[in-house]
Order: C-alpha cells, then sequence, then structure tokens
C-alpha cells in the first residue's frame, strides 16, 4: 500500500461484539507520519475542499 495512495484502514470483526470489547475487535492501522492535530476534527473550523466547484448542482 503506497503512502499516497491510503491514510491506512480500520478492520472490524464479522461477529456481534459488546460495546466494552471495542477497542479489542475494531483495529486501526494508519500509515507512519500521518497528518496529527493538536485539536479533535469535530471542536474545528469547517474548510471546504471545493469537490463540487465543478459539479452542476
Amino acid at each position: 500500500m503506497g503512502k499516497d495512495i491510503c491514510e491506512g484502514f480500520v478492520v472490524r470483526k464479522m461477529e456481534q461484539f459488546r460495546y466494552n470489547d471495542f477497542a479489542l475487535n475494531m483495529p486501526k492501522w494508519v500509515r507512519p507520519h500521518h497528518v496529527k492535530t493538536d485539536e479533535h476534527w469535530m471542536y474545528r473550523e469547517v474548510v471546504l475542499n471545493q469537490l463540487l466547484a465543478n459539479s452542476e448542482d
């Protein structure tokens, strides 16, 4: 997997599991040197990515 293609991935068990066991059943891998910020994304100002700039919507 190239670092320019994928930031990482999450794997989930197919079977049902308890909420308290979430961390044991949803491993996450993120590429080295992935973007890190001091503030949680939910509390940051929204930055538009302009993906719809040329759309006809």
